[in-house]
């Protein structure tokens, strides 16, 4: 069994650089992609913002009128949610299978030039290891990992955002708790 260092690249940012140039390649699909989660997100923070002013409107026992445009607007965040995730997952989806086939065919190109020497001393298993296992976990974290990490940035900038919209004070206490939390 190898050890995890064997897992770890030698350079890290250059791994990455590496790895995040083969988006050069399909920049529309990459921009497509990214613009759709983020709106999605972005919707997503908005729908629930407006649980706020849907539940003021009960409590208050204000018009139905008012609770049904309220609805409505909600409605319309979570048809533009799940539009946007739809698109963003699909197209990131794409995107890493785009950019998983144009590795696999230059690992492929690279192995025809290797000299037959290098076959006599690494094993088959370590070979297809390398085409199949290692390439498919590359591809479930590119599918999956991009576009976790701008939901994240977005919902938690959006929270705060939204935070700060309805409560400024609730807000400010809530964030001097998070820091007194960090640093305890």
């Amino acid at each position: 069994k190898k050890n995890k260092a064997a897992f770890r690249p030698k350079d890290t940012k250059k791994t990455l650089t590496r790895l995040f140039s083969y988006f050069k390649y399909y920049k529309v699909l990459f921009l497509l992609g990214i613009v759709s989660i983020i709106i999605a997100s972005i919707a997503e923070v908005a729908a629930t913002g407006m649980l706020s002013p849907i539940i003021d409107v009960f409590v208050s026992r204000g018009s139905i009128n008012t609770a049904i445009k309220y609805i409505l607007i909600m409605a319309g965040f979570v048809i533009i949610l799940a539009s946007g995730q739809y698109i963003g997952n699909r197209t990131m989806a794409g995107l890493a299978q785009k950019i998983i086939h144009r590795i696999r065919e230059e690992m492929f190109s690279h192995m025809e030039k290797l000299p037959i020497s290098y076959f006599d001393t690494h094993s088959h298993g370590e070979l297809m290891s390398s085409f199949t296992n290692d390439v498919d976990m590359l591809n479930q974290s590119l599918e999956q990992a991009v576009s976790q990490v701008i939901v994240s940035i977005v919902t938690v900038v959006g929270t705060y955002i939204m935070m700060l919209i309805i409560s400024p004070l609730l807000t400010v206490i809530v964030t001097c708790m998070l820091i007194l939390m960090y640093i305890i």
